[in-house]
């Protein structure tokens, strides 16, 4: 069953319906929701809270070996102070809107055209954020079949879910968990996004293990991640307009300081997408522009020349698109083609 979650409250008809909808994270039995202030597992016997209308589904909270930490995503987030969609988020952080239109036209609704473009069928949203882009295939691109998202930031799924209800969008579901121990069903989805997450967990081939159980057999997965070599050469472009700036003034967002932002190389994404015995499908680059966190110091008017050589690049074909800062992956689990029912 899916839903949207009142975030100011939660009925005892609601933990319940979010029981049904999920399993247990860890031994993936069912969940008992006849208690309105937690659930608990009907198989291992852990027991998971509600923050504020948000069930805590999470069972890592830090890594010592590489300093992810949960914690310090919670207090990046808490700054948002509110619901942002993608031009919000840009406009935060010093990035001019013709930028973000280029941005979301390469990345994000490249992404949608190919899920819509497939069938409706479950999707999961996996690191949904506040959920600006599942509400935007929702009614921008009239995705109709049901979305679950989860995220490591319990205020991030709350403000997703507050918006859902604002807006009065039904059949989403939404929990605080664990890309690397999701909370749903084995071959449960047909579609899985990914959108800008794998830099940001510890363990990126845990999580596409996890991607490859909850997809159903010719379920797809839609990724798009930095890539690390592009990032090392914006990295340089962008370094002397970034020293510049600085000395000018403070930057607008503290973006730049990524709390655990590590870009992957080809060959290891690869790698991870072979172990998790996924089918790579599709494997393009987009988005000729140094990484978001270094917009922000670049002058308008020279953004907006790199921008037009970004369209040049771009019309050369694939030749050039090394320049590209973001993979965008298409994934395939064994089994009927995706488009089947």
């Amino acid at each position: 069953m899916y839903f949207s979650m009142s975030t100011s409250s939660t009925s005892r008809g609601e933990v319940t319906a979010i029981a049904d909808a999920v399993v247990c994270p860890i031994c993936r039995s069912q969940l008992d929701g006849s208690a309105c202030d937690s659930i608990a597992c009907t198989g291992c016997g852990r027991r998971f809270q509600f923050d504020d209308g948000v069930l805590d589904l999470r069972v890592h909270f830090e890594n010592t070996d590489t300093g992810w930490s949960a914690e310090h995503f919670d207090n990046v987030y808490r700054q948002e102070g509110g619901f942002l969609d993608g031009y919000g988020h840009a406009a935060r952080s010093g990035i001019p809107a013709f930028a973000e239109d280029y941005r979301l036209a390469r990345v994000k609704d490249a992404i949608a055209a190919e899920i819509v473009g497939n069938h409706h069928g479950r999707l999961l949203d996996i690191g949904c954020g506040n959920g600006w882009f599942a509400l935007r295939l929702r009614e921008d691109w009239r995705f109709e079949g049901p979305i679950a998202g989860v995220d490591i930031a319990p205020i991030r799924v709350r403000r997703f879910l507050s918006e859902s209800q604002r807006r009065g969008v039904d059949a989403i579901i939404a929990c605080a968990a664990n890309a690397e121990s999701l909370p749903f069903p084995s071959a449960h989805f047909d579609h899985v996004l990914l959108t800008e997450v794998l830099e940001h967990v510890s363990r990126p081939g845990q999580v596409l293990n996890e991607v490859f159980r909850v997809l159903r057999p010719g379920g797809c997965a839609y990724i798009t991640t930095p890539s690390a070599r592009a990032c090392r050469f914006w990295r340089i472009v962008a370094e002397p307009w970034r020293r510049a700036r600085r000395v000018i003034r403070p930057p607008r967002s503290t973006q730049e300081n990524s709390v655990y932002d590590t870009p992957l190389s080809a060959k290891s994404l690869r790698c991870h997408i072979d172990d998790a015995g996924l089918t790579l499908k599709r494997m393009t680059k987009a988005v000729c522009l140094p990484h978001e966190s270094y917009l922000q110091f670049i002058p308008s008017p020279v953004l907006r020349g790199i921008v037009a050589a970004a369209h040049i690049l771009e019309s050369a074909g694939p030749t050039l698109m090394f320049f590209g800062l973001h993979y965008i992956v298409i994934v395939r689990k064994p089994g009927v083609d995706c488009g089947d029912k």
